[in-house]
């Protein structure tokens, strides 16, 4: 045994002497646009915000002052998103009006980077109702009183789905100008994703089908407050943009974690463009 321990010592440091130190070239850098933008039904325009990646010991501006972002609608030109001063944003304002099923796409082209685009179907609004409301229920989370949505969901057997639930309250006195103010969220149903104040679900378990869904969300006092719950059909690539992030954020301080790569659909960059369409529900 001991004659072993000596020549497994001895192919060791033999290992240890023949090490040697590999530089391995990587590829030069090339940078990219990442375009980000989301499009609200109850908006009549759309925003689109460019920034240049860059490698991680660059100090180079991100902003792009000069970039040229055009919106097409089933192939046809829609508009042309002006750049609002602030170098990164672009907007236009007063869209014709956005129809369900129909597929938008954004370019975006700048000097010295590749043109990018993405592409997306303007989604259909949810099919869904409040089927009971217990105000200041018994459920007890974080030694707060919880409200109760029930929310039925019926689901299109045709199409894959994607929810995403928010919960909003505003005092009566100020209605109908008042700001709505959004609040914490949450589901025992076990396939919703947690975000912050917003929830997200596919319905991978129940395409097709009627689907009972609860929220909870810390008691709130219906004599004076009015609440919106807003149900929102988004598309399938914000719903991976955000389990991504998600998914990175959890990983972000784990040695052991796997790496993530952040979900994108725009080609030839980095970033998001998502389109959702709504169904709202108020409580008085």
């Amino acid at each position: 045994m001991k004659y072993l321990s000596n020549i497994s010592l001895l192919s060791f440091l033999m290992l240890m002497a023949c090490e040697q130190v590999v530089e391995i070239e990587l590829p030069e850098y090339e940078p990219q646009i990442s375009l980000f933008s989301y499009y609200y039904f109850e908006d009549s325009r759309i925003e689109a915000v460019l920034f240049k990646s860059f490698p991680l010991d660059s100090l180079t501006d991100y902003d792009f002052a000069d970039a040229t972002v055009l919106m097409y609608e089933n192939g046809q030109f829609l508009a042309k998103l002006e750049n609002n001063g602030s170098n990164s944003r672009y907007g236009y304002t007063d869209l014709p009006e956005i129809i369900s099923g129909n597929t938008y796409m954004l370019t975006a082209q700048a000097e010295g980077f590749p043109g990018v685009s993405a592409t997306q179907i303007m989604p259909y609004p949810p099919t869904a109702t409040l089927s009971q409301f217990i105000n200041n229920s018994s459920v007890i989370v974080d030694d707060k009183r919880q409200d109760i949505f029930k929310i039925t969901l019926e689901d299109d057997p045709d199409t894959n789905d994607y929810y995403e639930f928010r919960i909003f309250t505003r005092d009566k006195e100020d209605a109908p100008y008042g700001n709505w103010q959004e609040r914490n969220l949450r589901s025992p149903y076990s396939q919703v994703i947690t975000g912050e104040k917003i929830l997200y679900l596919p319905d991978n378990s129940f395409n097709g089908e009627s689907r009972q869904i609860e929220l909870f969300s810390n008691s709130r006092d219906t004599t004076r407050l009015q609440i919106r719950v807003l149900i929102n059909a988004i598309t399938r690539d914000k719903y991976l943009f955000f389990q991504s992030v998600k998914a990175y954020q959890e990983a972000q301080y784990n040695p052991f974690a796997e790496p993530v790569i952040i979900h994108t659909n725009v080609e030839n960059g980095q970033g998001i463009f998502s389109m959702e369409n709504k169904t709202e529900i108020f409580i008085e």
